[in-house]
This record gives structure tokens, sequence and C-alpha cells, in this order.
């Protein structure tokens, strides 16, 4: 029983696992954040290349040379229409330690279907977890524990 990368609290079967095999369609561009989060951290490029807008996609995305992600908390989110917004922070792991991405992120439906646009990076202070602090995916767990 895998968790989900997006959600430690839900079952990867039963959350973004049927966005990335093509069964189900995102309703909200929140599912679609969560669901190319889970795509990067699970290093599915198609999904997140045929997710991505074709005037803003790039042609490839070399997920060997990204961190690994291993946590996603969404700050807010607003939809009017056909254009949405979602701001959340993603956590990853590199060899170098814990960092966070402070994004917020647009998106545009068209034909019935969500895209992602483009995003706005924050800043963002540096993370310092230390090994008996919680770990910063949100699994509950001290981070020695986790992802440490």
């Amino acid at each position: 029983m895998k968790l989900c990368p997006c959600s430690p609290q839900k079952l990867f079967a039963n959350c973004c696992e049927p966005f990335l095999l093509g069964e189900k369609q995102v309703a909200t561009p929140v599912e679609l954040m969560q669901s190319r989060f889970s795509a990067y951290a699970e290093r599915q490029e198609q999904y997140v290349l045929q997710t991505w807008h074709p005037s803003t996609r790039p042609e490839t995305v070399n997920m060997h040379q990204l961190p690994q992600w291993i946590g996603l908390q969404i700050i807010s989110k607003s939809s009017v229409g056909n254009l949405g917004t979602v701001e959340f922070k993603a956590t990853y792991s590199t060899k170098e330690g814990i960092g966070v991405l402070h994004e917020t992120s647009s998106f545009i439906r068209e034909n019935n279907r969500w895209f992602y646009m483009d995003g706005r990076q924050h800043e963002q202070a540096p993370e310092n977890v230390g090994r008996n602090g919680p770990c910063p995916c949100r699994s509950g767990l001290k981070f020695k524990k986790c992802c440490g």
C-alpha cells in the first residue's frame, strides 16, 4: 500500500494514481496541482507534459536532474471561470539537504481540461530541519524516521 506523494494521509491508488494512469480527469486546479506534484515525485514526465498548456510547455522535462519531491502543502487556491491559481509549498530533498519551493501556479481550462500555464516563485528562507524535528513531508513522523 503506497502512500500518495501529494498527501501522506491518502493511498496513491485512491488519490493521484488514477490521474497519472489516465483513468480519471482532474476537476479542479488543486487536483491538477496535486497530481502534477505526484507526477514529479514519481518521475512521470509524460503526465507533466500532457498537463502543461501547449503555449508554455517545454519540449522535455529532465526528471533525473530534479530533486526528490517529498511533501506538498497547499497554501491557497482560487478559481474563476476557466482560470485558477494555487499557491503551494513543495518540499524536496537533495544531497545538499532539504529545501522548499514556494510558488503560485496559474491554470487554465480549455475544452473541459485543466492545464498548468506557469508559476511565480516566492522568496523563501532556507528551511533547517533537524533530525529530531518534524518531517517536512507532513507525515507526522520525526525527520530521521521518515525522509531523513
